[in-house]
């Protein structure tokens, strides 16, 4: 493999691109986290807007249970899907990054790539330094930028608000004590209905 004249700066520059790297891996675990979390924040928002709602001393106590239930399952599978979340590969890190920092050509990616051994010359040597000495400039240009998890992708009707639109007016309307109502969830056989 053809080295370059300045194996210092090479070595600065790989360090610099892992950090990067490193930092980008982060941010795009956060980016696919993020909507995976919603999915248990609105279950847990939905619960908490019933309870303080005072919905399950209405409900008789075999639809209160199977309520309760389908509040669990439907946790339970929220944090499973959370969890689930994959962490990314170098290779979806340096992508993220070359795809935030706007530059063309995917500078980054290129500046990993070796010279083959066979065929050598002078020419070629010096066309390949070239190309690297322009990849550093590019690389050095490159931005992490912040996470944008965008959950409007997996949610195009943003039926993750409607929780906290529930929310909102039954806490603000709920009166007495929210933690009693919160109780109320697992209690069973207390039919204020009647």
């Amino acid at each position: 493999v053809f080295g370059g004249p300045d194996p210092a700066g090479d070595v600065a520059l790989a360090r610099g691109l892992a950090r990067k790297a490193r930092l980008s891996k982060f941010a795009l675990f956060f980016e696919r986290l993020w909507p995976r979390v919603w999915l248990l924040i609105g279950v847990g928002l939905l619960f908490i807007a019933l309870s303080l709602g005072e919905v399950w001393p209405r409900l008789g106590t075999p639809w209160h249970q199977i309520l309760l239930a389908l509040f669990g399952v439907a946790a339970l599978a929220a944090v499973i899907y959370a969890f689930g979340a994959p962490w990314p590969t170098r290779e979806d890190a340096i992508r993220r990054i070359e795809r935030r920092s706007g530059v063309k050509h995917r500078p980054a990616t290129s500046y990993e790539d070796t010279l083959s051994s066979g065929g050598q010359n002078s020419e070629t040597g010096a066309l390949w330094q070239a190309h690297r000495e322009r990849l550093k400039r590019a690389i050095s240009r490159l931005k992490v930028g912040n996470p944008s998890p965008r959950a409007d992708r997996l949610d195009p009707y943003a039926v993750r608000v409607v929780p906290l639109l529930l929310l909102v007016p039954v806490a603000l309307l709920a009166t007495g004590s929210y933690t009693d109502r919160l109780a109320s969830a697992f209690r069973f056989g207390t039919d204020t209905t009647s």
